[in-house]
C-alpha cells in the first residue's frame, strides 16, 4: 500500500456506528476462518457489539454473496488500519 512505501500511518476516520463497524469485522473473521455465509435457515446469529441475537431476516444486504463479500472485505481493510477514530 502507498502509506506503507512512504512510512506513514494509516488512519481512519469513521462515521458509522460502532456495531455497523462490528457487524463489518464479524464478517472478515468468519470469511478468514471459512464459515459458510449466511442462510435463511441459520438460527438468530451472536454478532460482537450486539446486545442481542441478530436474525437472518433482518440482514438483507447479506442475503446475497455480492453484498456479504463487500462488507466482508470493507472489515478486512478497515483492520489493516493502524488507528480507527469514531
Amino acid at each position: 500500500m502507498l502509506q506503507e512505501n512512504l512510512g506513514s500511518l494509516l488512519m481512519f476516520f469513521s462515521l458509522l456506528v460502532l456495531p455497523f463497524l462490528g457487524l463489518m469485522f464479524y464478517l472478515s473473521d468468519r470469511e478468514e476462518y471459512g464459515q459458510p455465509k449466511f442462510r435463511s435457515t441459520d438460527p438468530d446469529y451472536i454478532i460482537p457489539f450486539y446486545a442481542n441475537p441478530v436474525p437472518y431476516r433482518v440482514l438483507p444486504l447479506l442475503h446475497n454473496d455480492k453484498g456479504y463479500e463487500t462488507f466482508a472485505y470493507h472489515g478486512r481493510k478497515f483492520k489493516d488500519a493502524n488507528g480507527i477514530i469514531i
